[in-house]
Formats: structure tokens, sequence, C-alpha cells
């Protein structure tokens, strides 16, 4: 005679209360928080083992053969169904494979239940085959004693191992779909959360394995124990770790995808975490760190960039910098956040490093359009005025005196307005980056003998000393500005005849073509003003524009190159464009 509860009654009775619980505490969070799926497919899951169980714990105080045996093939032919069903819910669910979870899938499932519930209850032998029957006695249950305590002593058949095999291949897809998902988000998922959630999944799937095997023997608890360290893994997942707060995961998740930097330390400048942006910024290999990033200093994260540390470690703080890094000179705007526990305590800071290099660059870019505006509006105000009057006053002249010697000063001025409005008109294409579909790869030779044939150079000769084809990538009609505005710069500037010269700069260290340059053999450059020559409306010529070398610069510039102006080896000008 028993006097008491037995093990197996205890264990199933654990797991009832622990799934009741953590199913009532989803459910009950389903519906205040706008009924979220995975909070549904989880309660769902907890309620699905609790009726198994609960199933289980009646037929263990039934004392009829023959009920015993209905709830048993019950428990096995639906209630585990729903069970397994509910688990697969759920993996799907937690892992974003929503599109899984279909009338169809589901149809498919219900179908299945069916045919297994059908199948039990048509033929009570079809699982089982009862071969005797234990009687232990009465047992005691929370003090109230109940009727005799019996064991069915039964063997499985094929039909219940070729089920067990599917319910174990159904566990083994749900554990596969988790895992695959906890492995991708491994970072940024907590370490204790993916070792219970792994606990909670793949004990039901050993000790099924080992019974459907027949390596452990059936009508025990194992099952029973196998569902119980579920229950209690779940209940730390889901209170320890949080497992139903998707808010916390998805706020890593969207740093994890953040372009710009993020950074977070503790209160002795180490690095707690840090998203894959940042390690691209130090030159840091996004799965080099791993649990060692926690000990690394700022100072040591941050080794590249030493203005940084000093931001870094200030108080909350802001503050525009300037970096060079990898892929060129970025700006940046840094804010630091000081983090603070539940007791208001600082526990850390939040760096984030705000990439505003492109909004740096449209400030850039606008600002070079407005000063393109300005140099437009003096052109029209001040350089075309003079001519204007000019024109004016000459023809009014000859109206009154019909002197015809007046029209060669009316023409002069006339055609001095031409040419600053066709300058005006480049000036206004200048200063604009140049795209990369903009780009060609243009022979600089042919470019060159292009431009000399359509500017009027009528004392100056040239000469290109290029020898063979020299390819470089540039916009066609600017590259052939460039060379025309500085052709015509030795024209206005020179008195007599000069050759220009078009050829390569050559790198001193590797021999390799870096650019080109123009050169000429006139009367050079002025001594005390070469600093002066690029900018807008300089010029040594009284009948100079001073807008020829200022173009020449935006359009370099546009390309990403640089010019300089030197002393030729005869004496002259040398003007020097750096393609590399």
């Amino acid at each position: 005679m028993i006097s008491q509860t037995p093990l197996k009654l205890w264990v199933t009775l654990f797991v009832i209360l622990c799934t009741l619980c953590l199913g009532g505490y989803a459910l009950r969070r389903y519906y205040r928080e706008r009924q979220t799926r995975i909070l549904l497919s989880f309660g769902a899951y907890m309620f699905a083992i609790c009726a198994f169980q609960s199933v289980l714990f009646y037929e263990q105080l039934v004392s009829d053969v023959d009920t015993k045996l209905l709830l048993v093939n019950l428990s096995n032919g639906f209630f585990i169904w729903m069970m397994l069903y509910t688990l697969l819910w759920f993996a799907l669910i937690y892992s974003g494979n929503n599109q899984w979870v279909n009338r169809w899938t589901v149809s498919l499932a219900g179908i299945q239940i069916a045919a297994t519930t059908a199948l039990v209850l048509a033929s009570p032998t079809a699982l089982y085959t009862v071969h005797d029957v234990t009687t232990l006695g009465t047992v005691t249950v929370f003090g109230i004693t109940s009727v005799e305590y019996l064991i069915l002593e039964r063997e499985v058949t094929l039909i219940f191992q070729l089920l067990a095999l599917y319910g174990v291949l159904a566990q083994v897809i749900a554990a596969a779909i988790l895992t695959r998902y906890l492995y991708q988000n491994r970072r940024i998922i907590n370490f204790g959360h993916t070792i219970t959630l792994s606990i909670a999944f793949l004990m039901p799937i050993a000790l099924a394995s080992l019974i459907a095997l027949q390596l452990l023997p059936i009508g025990q608890y194992f099952t029973d124990i196998g569902l119980g360290i579920t229950a209690i893994a779940f209940g730390v997942t889901v209170f320890r770790y949080r497992l139903l707060d998707l808010g916390s995961i998805g706020r890593k998740q969207a740093i994890r995808s953040m372009s710009d930097p993020i950074v977070i330390i503790d209160t002795d400048d180490n690095i707690v975490d840090s998203n894959p942006a940042a390690r691209s910024l130090v030159g840091i290999e996004s799965d080099s760190l791993g649990r060692e990033q926690k000990q690394m200093s700022i100072k040591t994260f941050f080794t590249p960039f030493d203005s940084l540390i000093e931001h870094v470690r200030q108080s909350d703080t802001s503050a525009e910098l300037t970096l060079e890094t990898a892929g060129g000179t970025a700006y940046f705007h840094l804010r630091r956040s000081s983090i603070e526990n539940n007791r208001g305590a600082t526990v850390g800071a939040l760096i984030v490093l705000q990439n505003v290099t492109q909004l740096k660059q449209r400030e850039q870019t606008l600002r070079r359009q407005n000063e393109r505006l300005e140099r437009f509006a003096g052109v029209v105000s001040h350089d075309l005025r003079n001519p204007l009057t000019i024109a004016s006053g000459y023809t009014q002249l000859l109206a009154e005196t019909s002197d015809l010697n007046h029209i060669t000063t009316i023409e002069d001025a006339h055609n001095r307005m031409g040419t600053i409005i066709d300058r005006l008109l480049t000036l206004t294409k200048a200063g604009e980056t140049i795209a990369e579909s903009e780009l060609a790869r243009v022979d600089l030779r042919t470019h060159a003998q292009l431009a000399w044939e359509v500017t009027d150079t009528p004392d100056a000769t040239l000469s290109i000393e290029i020898s063979g084809p020299y390819m470089i990538d540039a916009n066609p009609d600017i590259l052939q500005h460039i060379f025309e505005n500085l052709f015509r710069n030795v024209t206005d500037h020179n008195d007599g005849p000069v050759t220009v010269t078009v050829g390569t700069l050559v790198s001193n260290l590797s021999a390799e073509p870096i650019g080109f340059y123009i050169a000429d053999d006139g009367d050079g450059l002025p001594s005390d003003s070469q600093e002066e020559l690029f900018e807008y409306g300089y010029s040594t010529n009284q009948s100079g524009t001073g807008l020829g070398l200022s173009i020449v610069q935006d359009f370099v510039t546009a390309h990403g190159w640089a010019v300089t102006a030197t002393t030729s080896s005869s004496g002259g000008a040398q003007f020097e464009i750096k393609t590399e």
C-alpha cells in the first residue's frame, strides 16, 4: 500500500502548475500588449503542455483499466500533437518565419491530429498492447486517499514507434529553426538566454528520442522530468532573460543594423558593446572581438582616432569631428549620453557617432553654388557694365559725329562682352562634383589636340610630349574646357610667339604617371602673386576677366584632382594637374 503521493504525480503536478502560470502570464500580456503573436504562440505551447500533463495526472488516479488506457491514448493521440505543433508554431514566430504559419500548414497539422485521434478512439490497442496491470495499493494525494493505484504494463506497437519518430522529427525541426536563429543573432542575444532556451527545447527531444528507440522504458516519468526541465528553463528565460520582451532584442537588432557607429562603455571606460559600423570605423573585423571586447578600453578601441578619446570621456556632450578614415575624410557629430539604472545611478554611457559626411558635402556644394551666384552677379553688375558703357557711349558719338572709326571701338566692346558671357556660362558649370556615371576613359593626347584646334592661338604652337595614348577617367567635355582655358591663358598673357607643351607628370618613387601639365616658354608667372592666380576676378591683364583660372580650378576640383602653378623649365608658366 502506498501511503504517500508517488514521485511521478509530484513531477506531473509541478509541470502543470509551471506551464499554467507561464501560459496565463503570456495570455494576460497578449491581451494587454496589442496581441503580439509570439505571446499567443508561447501561451498556446504552455497550455498544450499543461493539458497533456493534466490528462496524464488524471490517468494516474484512475483505477479502471479501460478508462486508463483511453486517457493514455488521448494523451498520445491528441494532446501530445497539440503540444508539438504549438512548439513548432512558437519556434517559427520567434525566429521570424511567420510565412510558414498559414492555412495550408495549419490544415495539414489539423488533419494529422484528427486522424491520430480517430485511430486511437476506434482501436484502443493501436498504440499499445497491455500485457499486465500492476496494483500498488491505495494512494494519498494532498491528504485524500483514493482507490487502488494501477500501472499499465504495456508494449508499444509499430504505429506508436512511427508516430514517435514523426514527433521527434517535428521537435528537431523546431529546434533547428531556433538554433539557426540563435546562431545568426548570437551577438545580440544574451548567452544565458541562448543556453536556457536551448535546454528548454532540447531536453524533451532527447528523452522522446530515447523512448522512441526503446532505450528508456515507457510509462515511467522520464517524459514528465523532461517537460519539468523545459518548464523551469522557460521560466528562467521568460523572467530572467525577458524571452517575451522582443523590444530589447529589437532594440539590439536596430542598433546592430544602424549605419552610424554606436559604442556602449561602462564607468571604467571599457567597451561593453559596439555595433558593426563602430568596429568597421576603427578597423576591427566584425566578428573578431568576441567576449574580449568587454575588457577593451576606449583608448585601445579608438586607437586610430586619438582626438575621439577625450570627447568620449567627457560627460554628456556633443561635438563635431573630422576623421581621416580608410574611405577618406569623414565628418561626424558625436553625442555622449549617460546610461542610468532603475535607481538613477550612472552605470555607463552611450556614444553615437552620427555620420554627417553627406550633409557636410551638401553644405559645401551649396556654399560653392552661392559663391558662383555671387560671382555671376558681380560679373553682370561690374564686368559687363564697363564694355556696355563704352559701347553705348561710342554709339552715341557715332550718331553725333558719323565718325566710322568709332565702329572699331564699339566692336571691341561687344567682343569683350561676348567673351565675358562665354566665360560666365562656363563658370556656371564649374564647382559641381562630377558623378561617376559622367566619367569616361579618355585619351589625354586626343583631347589636348581637340581643345587646341578650337582655341584662338594665332601666335602659339602646340607640342604634345606624350608617347602613345595616356588614358584617364574624366568628363570629356569638362576636360576639354580645362585645356581651352589654360591654352587661352597662355595667349592672353604673352606677347609674341610662344610654345605650349603638354606632358605627363611622373611619380619620383614609382616612375608611374600621376597626372599631366601644360607649360609654356613665355613671360612666366608674377613672382609676388602666384597664390592669387586661381582666385575669382584676379588677372594681370587689364583686359582679362579673371575667370579663366578660377574655372580651371573648379573643374579640376570637381574631378577630385588638384592643380598647382609653377615655373616651367624654360622660365614660362607651368600648370600641373595631379589626377592620382
